[in-house]
């Protein structure tokens, strides 16, 4: 865990996981920035991403001819009943269709209806497109054919390259020269950042209830108390090429944040009241 952070680094290891060229060179090439917690999962559950995959494409491209959504071809992922007495999917045509429809004949401001327009249009079809990757690599189908979405956790940021077993093996127990600069953020790090975009994202959802500052607010001291957990790890001696010293940097930048996004939900709580 020192030395990789989370699993993703053997995305880039063709020996260990089975992921087709162009998506494994999208990983290779992304930097920070095309990393992120997205809201893609039609679960509503967050889902670490990447800019720019085949399934973010070809979901664009049915956006264009307005025929957003899939097809559905698998229904693993079947559970909205708003429209339907039989579950259907969110990332699915039928549901897009339904909904956009629904949001265009309400009666909310435009901003609002365009905000609402681009969360349903997030959704992608994760339970066809996880797997494209591997059915492409194995010569099962042909690229064109099969949207590839990946689930790579940020770190994989600063891994640049395509690596054998031995590679990523000597690396994690220091047997050879380090694959990653020392400036790389510490696994906790990098996950604090992430969770805090996360609650930010669930205080922009909310509409200020009581419910919402509760439970918004239990979430905050839980970080809070990773964050003063993490600085107690901060304090130990460092393994070889751990950065334990951008633990304390990004509490202190993450938990002034945190303050001020709880804020801003106290502030929506007073406009109500």
């Amino acid at each position: 865990m020192d030395a990789t952070g989370w699993g993703s680094p053997f995305l880039l290891v063709p020996e260990a996981t089975t992921v087709d060229r162009t998506t494994r060179r999208l990983l290779e090439n992304a930097t920070e920035e095309d990393l992120f917690l997205s809201a893609v999962s039609p679960l509503g559950v967050p889902f670490n991403n990447v800019r720019n995959t085949g399934s973010e494409q070809w979901h664009k491209k049915r956006i264009e001819k307005d025929k957003p959504g899939s097809p559905c071809p698998k229904t693993f992922l079947k559970s909205n009943t708003e429209f339907t007495e039989q579950p259907i999917c969110t990332a699915s045509t039928q549901y897009q269709l339904l909904k956009l429809n629904q949001i265009a004949e309400s009666e909310m401001p435009e901003a609002e209806k365009e905000r609402m327009r681009e969360k349903v249009l997030n959704k992608a079809c994760l339970c066809w497109h996880l797997g494209n990757g591997a059915l492409i690599s194995l010569g099962i189908l042909k690229e064109h054919r099969a949207p590839q979405s990946i689930c790579p956790g940020p770190n994989i940021a600063w891994f640049d390259g395509e690596y054998s077993l031995r590679d990523m093996i000597d690396h994690i127990y220091g047997r050879s020269k380090s694959l990653v600069p020392k400036e790389r953020p510490h696994m906790f790090a990098k996950e604090m950042a992430m969770y805090v975009d996360y609650f930010e994202e669930l205080v922009e959802q909310s509409e200020g209830s009581d419910g919402d500052l509760k439970k918004l607010g239990r979430f905050k001291k839980n970080l809070e108390q990773g964050m003063n957990y993490c600085l107690e790890i901060a304090g130990q001696e460092p393994r070889e090429n751990e950065n334990l010293a951008s633990i304390p940097e990004t509490v202190a930048k993450q938990s002034e944040r945190l303050e001020v996004i709880f804020t801003q939900l106290e502030e929506k709580q007073a406009v109500l009241l």
